[in-house]
């Protein structure tokens, strides 16, 4: 489909716990995201960020409503075929880093495309590394990085397959401010740069204003979603930085 969003919500409902004890995790949220776009999506502990996220990449399935990816709904697909829309599409950055601790910097930053593969994955890997500036450390271990420099080797991992859409779930969370200034110019940049859509679930409003669009949940409901004057498709992502005024979507 021609004119469909990258990625779109529609009535996504979510909950957990039995009959008798339910709880409502995502409450009819709908939104679309356009390629190149640069949103933050915010709120309270417990409000459904990450469990947005997770739905969004395929691996949480929602209770009812439709993910759709370029016009086509991801509810049909088999565990397999959401494997395959995450490696092809969908790269994520974890607050936690999870590199695989018996690989090197190198190692994990292949992994995708060893997983399938592709005879190209040494040399992306080497490419990628050098990208976020660890050209130098490639070769060594998880431990013997710091944080800054693992958060790095998860975020060259996570665009080795040059994915349309990067999801970071508190990508500076365990950051000190030097090095989460670092990561979060490296996302932007590296959108920016290859037209990937960013979208960063955070509890720092300072860094949700740098993107295109914010998106606030309470209780597991859209409450707020605003766009950054002006900036619209690939353009938000170059706009994130500005001090453009904000209207509300």
């Amino acid at each position: 489909m021609t004119n469909s969003p990258l990625i779109k919500t529609d009535h996504i409902y979510l909950e957990a716990g039995t009959a008798q004890n339910k709880v409502k995790i995502l409450q009819d949220v709908g939104f679309s995201i356009d390629a190149g776009e640069s949103i933050g999506i915010v709120g309270p502990s417990g409000s459904g960020k990450t469990s947005l996220m997770m739905v969004m990449a395929g691996l949480m399935r929602a209770t009812s409503g439709e993910i759709y990816f370029k016009g086509e709904p991801l509810g049909g697909l088999d565990e397999d075929a959401l494997a395959r829309y995450r490696h092809e599409n969908i790269g994520i950055v974890f607050q936690n880093f999870h590199l695989i601790p018996t690989l090197t910097a190198f190692q994990n930053v292949a992994f995708p495309l060893d997983l399938v593969g592709r005879r190209d994955a040494q040399e992306r890997a080497e490419y990628w590394l050098n990208q976020v500036g660890l050209g130098h450390r490639m070769h060594h271990m998880p431990t013997q990085l710091s944080g800054g420099e693992q958060q790095r080797a998860a975020l060259a991992r996570a665009l080795i397959t040059e994915p349309a859409l990067l999801l970071a779930d508190e990508p500076t969370g365990n950051l000190d401010t030097e090095n989460g200034e670092k990561i979060t110019h490296l996302m932007f940049d590296m959108a920016r740069d290859h037209g990937t859509a960013l979208v960063m679930i955070t509890h720092d409003e300072a860094l949700a204003a740098r993107t295109s669009r914010r998106i606030k949940l309470v209780d597991g409901r859209v409450v707020e979603d605003v766009t950054r004057s002006g900036a619209s498709g690939a353009a938000r992502i170059a706009a994130a930085s500005s001090d453009a005024p904000f209207k509300t979507s």
